[in-house]
Parts: C-alpha cells; sequence; structure tokens
C-alpha cells in the first residue's frame, strides 16, 4: 500500500514541479469535455481508443505469424485512424455545439461517430485473430466470412 502512496505521491509531484504538465493536462481535460459531452461517451471513446491500440497490436502479431513484413506503415495507419476518427468527433461536437437548434444532437452525434469506431475496429480485430489461426465461436466464423467475402480483400490489416 506504501508503494502506491508513494507511486502517487511521485506523480502529484511531478505535476507540481512541471507548469507545462500542469497545463497540458489542463487543456487537454478542457479538450476531452467539451469533445465528449456525458459520462456514456467518454467511456465509449476511451473503449474506443483501446480497441485501435488492441487493433494494431493483432494486426502486428497477424503479421508477424502468418510471415509478412512488418512495416513502418502499419504504426501510421493507426495514427491516421486516430487523427481521422478523432476529426469526425470534433467536427460532430463543434458543429452540434454551434448551429442554433443543433445541440440536443450532440450526444447522438459523437454517440453515433464512436459507436462506428468501436464496430469497425471490433471487425478488424476478429479478422486479425482469424489470421491467427483461432476459431472464432458462436457462428462469427460464418459472419465474418460472408463479409469479407461481401468486401473488397485488405492487405494492410
Amino acid at each position: 500500500m506504501r508503494q502506491l502512496t508513494d507511486g502517487i505521491a511521485t506523480i502529484g509531484k511531478m505535476f507540481g514541479d512541471a507548469p507545462l504538465l500542469k497545463y497540458l493536462a489542463g487543456v487537454s481535460g478542457a479538450c476531452w469535455g467539451y469533445l465528449f459531452p456525458d459520462q456514456a461517451v467518454r467511456d465509449a471513446a476511451l473503449a474506443a481508443g483501446l480497441l485501435i491500440l488492441l487493433d494494431t497490436v493483432t494486426g502486428l502479431w497477424a503479421a508477424i505469424v502468418t510471415g509478412k513484413a512488418v512495416k513502418s506503415a502499419k504504426f501510421g495507419r493507426a495514427l491516421s485512424k486516430i487523427l481521422g476518427y478523432g476529426s469526425v468527433v470534433a467536427v460532430c461536437a463543434v458543429v452540434t455545439r454551434h448551429v442554433p437548434g443543433a445541440s440536443a444532437w450532440q450526444s447522438m452525434s459523437v454517440s453515433a461517430v464512436v459507436t462506428l469506431v468501436i464496430v469497425t475496429e471490433a471487425i478488424s480485430i476478429l479478422e486479425n485473430v482469424r489470421k491467427l489461426g483461432i476459431k472464432l465461436p458462436f457462428g462469427m466464423e460464418k459472419l465474418l466470412e460472408e463479409r469479407l467475402r461481401g468486401a473488397p480483400a485488405r492487405e494492410d490489416a
């Protein structure tokens, strides 16, 4: 317990001794609160970010297992996803706050974008897991197979 307390004190001292870190933490918190209006949307956005990270990790692992060369473009793709998805969320948040009569739609529009990100990343993770040779449960294999037949194949996942 003492180690945890010491760790928290160290983090507090780090922010106390570094005004730039305080400033960045404050600006980040303000942006996070502006873009994600309620707690449920904030939690979903955090989940979406973690799924992007998990997709990148499983994609790299699948590339290693299948013998494909791991390129730095895969990391660039993850950064592009974060920037692209973040831009769409920012547009939804800003437009719904500043267009007269649209404020009631803010939480719903941001939630819709975050939900689409979660679904897209979940499908990509399932594709990566399948490339690893792991059989998917509960009929997911068939659903993914149908989706793959209907969509053009991607080489970079």
